[in-house]
């Protein structure tokens, strides 16, 4: 039941940092409405997936055995209104960032 009212909480903004994919996961299943988040570099041998038309020479720079993680996770954060990306190399163009119904920032 816990698990249940969390995922409704309506969480106020504050400045949660995302430096691990796995918690940005855990956050998405349990804390779907938190209203602000920043997204930090994931860190030696990971990255995000590609966007559309992405830089191909960025592509081909990419170290074989990176471990790809798909950004559109932040797709679950429906009430998120503020979207800071700290450092962290997207390649290409994520469409998506613009159909977050509540985004009035995204730096």
């Amino acid at each position: 039941k816990l698990r249940d009212f969390a995922t409704t909480l309506i969480v106020l903004p504050s400045d949660y940092r995302v430096r691990r994919f796995k918690v940005m996961e855990a956050m998405a299943k349990s804390l779907p409405n938190i209203q602000q988040i920043t997204i930090d570099n994931l860190g030696f041998g990971q990255k995000y997936a590609d966007g559309v038309d992405p830089n191909e020479d960025r592509v081909n720079y990419t170290i074989k055995g990176h471990i790809t993680r798909d950004i559109t996770i932040l797709t679950r954060f429906k009430k998120l209104r503020v979207l800071e990306l700290n450092d962290a190399p997207l390649n290409g163009r994520y469409a998506f960032l613009f159909k977050l119904p509540l985004l009035q920032k995204l730096t």
